[in-house]
């Protein structure tokens, strides 16, 4: 399906993108960022080689108005011991009451600042694709494209997905992106967990761009659950669509993708 007849982004048929960038600032201050097409957040972790000891988040561009207030609820994290694996910050506070990207990065900062490893950049490119069904509550349903994760420049991690599921390589094939794949990556080594769940948000977040932005309907009006913070009340009932949200890094350098300094205090965007 083109994009003719629907507000999309303006070089539909191209890639989302999505970059986390995770690096140690001092020795004990772990600084995390996520860029994509439609947010650019910010974590930045104090530990003392245990438990996180004092924890700031940026909000700088998010597609709602609630989702600034998120940066609020992460607190929940300061005294958490330092985990093994990123999913275990579910221990200590709920996705449902969070920004779900906030979250993650929380998890993956906190995780990386456990280990005496070097910086990581994570970088995911996923093929747009083609809308193939809408069901009567509104759910697109999407056609077969790529997804490739990147780590530090090289290839760790690549999908071929349809629909809701992973088509490729065999070690994958018709594996669901939502029933039953937390519980395959618990199992799982933890670095290869983190891949695949780092590979499967950026393609849940990239399936935002083929919606058709005229008739995208307000939390307040949606049937969609209270998956989030901002699908949570009040916000749900007061949270306004920000269209300068939207960012297409389609075509663009991947050097635009980069956050360049690492002050926490310079955003770049």
């Amino acid at each position: 399906m083109g994009a003719e007849g629907r507000t999309r982004f303006p070089s539909f048929d191209g890639q989302a993108h999505r970059l986390i960038d995770l690096r140690r600032t001092s020795s004990d201050v772990f600084t995390a960022w996520l860029i994509d097409d439609f947010h650019h957040f910010g974590v930045q972790i104090t530990h003392d080689h245990k438990k996180i000891i004092d924890l700031s988040v940026r909000a700088q561009r998010f597609p709602y108005s609630s989702c600034a207030g998120a940066v609020n609820p992460a607190i929940e994290y300061i005294g958490a011991l330092l985990p093994s694996r990123a999913s275990e910050v579910g221990k200590w506070m709920s996705m449902r009451h969070q920004c779900t990207h906030i979250y993650d990065l929380l998890g993956l900062a906190a995780v990386h600042a456990a280990k005496a490893g070097p910086n990581c950049h994570y970088l995911t490119t996923i093929d747009d694709r083609s809308v193939v069904k809408v069901h009567r509550s509104g759910k697109r349903v999407l056609g077969t494209g790529r997804a490739v994760l990147s780590k530090n420049g090289a290839e760790v991690l690549t999908w071929i997905i349809d629909g809701n599921k992973v088509v490729s390589p065999h070690e994958w094939q018709s594996q669901s992106l939502g029933k039953g794949f937390r519980d395959r990556t618990e199992s799982m080594p933890i670095e290869i967990a983190e891949y695949a769940n780092i590979l499967r948000r950026a393609i849940m977040v990239a399936g935002g761009r083929s919606a058709d932005r005229d008739a995208a309907l307000l939390p307040r009006d949606n049937k969609k659950p209270a998956l989030c913070f901002t699908y949570q009340p009040p916000q749900r009932s007061t949270a306004e669509w920000i269209p300068s949200s939207l960012r297409d890094w389609s075509g663009s350098e991947d050097g635009r993708l980069i956050v360049s300094d690492a002050s926490f205090t310079k955003w770049v965007d």
